[in-house]
């Protein structure tokens, strides 16, 4: 049996430091059929002219496509890369990660095995320089990732976004994503697709390096704020904004699939876990208003 074509996506952005490393570790996976897509998000540093002076130089098997958008896409990006990629299984590769070779052949046999429609694996962490600071999450912790489960937690580290594979009917049954409902983030809602679909898959063994830096932009948006308060304020509002996206998600698959006894069990849930969201996102901006905090919105670059 001929093995299906896999697309190893790429979103850049101001990524110059790393992304010389991540594209290599793309380029250098052992699967075939493989081909790399990068989109590069209007970058106003040096990392598109990095991925051209990859590209360029590269000769080996992999069919390589590069796009460069006009002006900065943001979450649009990842619709961009989908319109691009013609591969049965898409595997997600950030700018500023490391991928092991086989990373690709693992996630691609196990989805062939499972036929599950979204697949996670863990994770080495490492940081600026590229030393190892621990695993991404605790290989010997259970972590469910059925469609309750999300319901319920929205957010795991066992689908961070860095780590995702997922079939084309992710994309093919739901549409692009909606820059309207998710600014940036893909962890939440691309597992609450596949949970929808035939499930969700976490595969233990470490098949990449997820670096930790503060210039990411979660990580300046969330972890830089001296108060914890600020950063919890942060993460309800979050909590809140993607929970509402897999509430949408949700509303729009029951009109398809009425007759699902299981949908309006996990509709009350998820409305009942964006108000108590809701509920301690009030509780902590009141205790910074009372404080004397303000929030004052920065540019990232």
């Amino acid at each position: 049996m001929t093995d299906p074509l896999v697309s190893a996506i790429m979103p850049t952005y101001q990524a110059e430091k790393y992304v010389r490393a991540a594209l290599r570790s793309a380029l250098a996976q052992d699967y075939r059929p493989l081909e790399i897509v990068v989109s590069d998000d209007a970058s106003k540093d040096a990392t598109f002219d990095i991925v051209r002076q990859e590209v360029a130089a590269y000769d080996g098997p992999h069919a390589v496509l590069v796009n460069r958008n006009e002006t900065n896409l943001v979450i649009a990006n990842w619709n961009k890369l989908w319109s691009m990629a013609s591969g049965e299984l898409i595997v997600e590769f950030h700018n500023d990660d490391v991928a092991n070779p086989d990373r690709v052949s693992v996630l691609a046999r196990a989805w062939r095995d499972t036929g599950v429609s979204v697949l996670s694996s863990n994770a080495r962490e490492i940081d600026e320089a590229g030393a190892d600071t621990g695993e991404l999450f605790d290989s010997g912790a259970a972590y469910n990732v059925d469609l309750a489960s999300l319901v319920e937690t929205g957010w795991t580290p066992a689908t961070k976004a860095a780590t995702l594979a997922y079939d084309r009917a992710v994309i093919d049954r739901f549409g692009d994503l909606d820059p309207e409902q998710s600014v940036s983030s893909t962890d939440w809602i691309i597992p609450f697709r596949g949970a929808l679909l035939n499930g969700v898959r976490v595969l233990n063994e470490h098949l990449l390096s997820v670096r930790r830096h503060g210039e990411s932009g979660a990580q300046q948006a969330f972890f830089t704020q001296a108060d914890a308060r600020a950063v919890d304020e942060a993460l309800f509002a979050e909590g809140i904004v993607q929970r509402l996206y897999l509430l949408y998600t949700l509303d729009d698959w029951m009109l398809k699939h009425p007759d699902d006894p299981r949908l309006k069990r996990h509709y009350a849930k998820l409305v009942e876990k964006i108000l108590y969201t809701a509920r301690d996102w009030r509780s902590v901006r009141n205790a910074l208003m009372r404080a004397r905090y303000r929030p004052t919105w920065q540019p990232l670059d």
